[in-house]
């Protein structure tokens, strides 16, 4: 289907110009295997990760884990801190 056109009226123009279509480039999710090896790799601990975010240290590991379905709140949060889900852009909101 193309794309609708809309009128432009810049420099005094009317002529109708096509709409531009954007895309972005959108980073895979994180498993949790890729998490692990995230926090391994970095020599980051998880505990450290989770306080310096302000994170429950248990909910974090049961996040990174897959344990939890982080629907909302603060397991929601630290999964898309994790890179596990996405969030909300504000701009679309």
């Amino acid at each position: 289907m193309p794309l609708p056109e809309c009128t432009s009226n810049d420099e005094g123009s009317n002529k109708s110009a096509p709409l531009v279509q954007q895309t972005f480039e959108v980073e895979p999710l994180r498993t949790p295997e890729q998490v692990r090896a995230f926090f391994e790799t970095n020599g980051i601990s998880m505990a450290d990760w989770a306080r310096a975010r302000g994170f429950s240290v248990r909910l974090t590991r049961l996040v990174a884990a897959g344990k939890r379905r982080c629907l909302r709140g603060q397991s929601h949060q630290i999964a898309v801190e994790l890179g596990m889900k996405r969030g909300v852009n504000p701009d679309c909101t």
